[in-house]
């Protein structure tokens, strides 16, 4: 089995340093585990621990994309038991929302460009997970993430 872990990281330009660590630590409810400032370091990095342990390393450098080139990176997307409260939170603060044809849900860009979606822990599966179809050998199969299930998916 492959499976994406819960550890994750990106760069971010020097400069946006403090309001990230704001954002994540006061808004998003992280704990700031690590601060790397070591002179034998060329950057600073910082990790994010979120309440549910998975975590998000910042490394500052000024080569990092800046905020319109991070529109185009890796999107994440966030798990919260009240989604209302956190979508009125980040559109108090004035982050810039993201608007995604493909789909309705609530984007938006983080301190340093990251782009985040904000999704109900309740939410459920929609249109049997965003199933992917591949074509092979003519025949179209469809994949179903197990996570959607309870228990594991039927057999093919």
């Amino acid at each position: 089995m492959i499976a994406l872990s819960n550890r994750l990281h990106t760069f971010a330009r020097p400069e946006i340093k403090e309001r990230m660590i704001e954002f994540f630590t006061s808004i998003l409810g992280c704990e700031l585990l690590v601060i790397s400032d070591a002179k034998s370091m060329p950057t600073t990095i910082v990790v994010f621990v979120f309440p549910n342990g998975a975590s998000l390393s910042v490394e500052f450098t000024a080569d990092a994309l800046d905020a319109e080139q991070a529109r185009h990176g890796a999107w994440f997307e966030l798990k919260t038991d009240d989604a209302a409260a956190l979508k009125k939170k980040v559109l108090e603060l004035g982050l810039p929302r993201v608007s995604y044809s493909g789909n309705g849900y609530f984007y938006f860009q983080a301190p340093g460009g990251q782009v985040l979606r904000i999704a109900s822990t309740s939410e459920r599966c929609e249109v049997e997970c965003h199933s992917f179809s591949v074509l092979r050998l003519l025949r179209v199969i469809v994949v179903t993430p197990s996570s959607c299930y309870p228990h594991p998916p039927p057999a093919r």
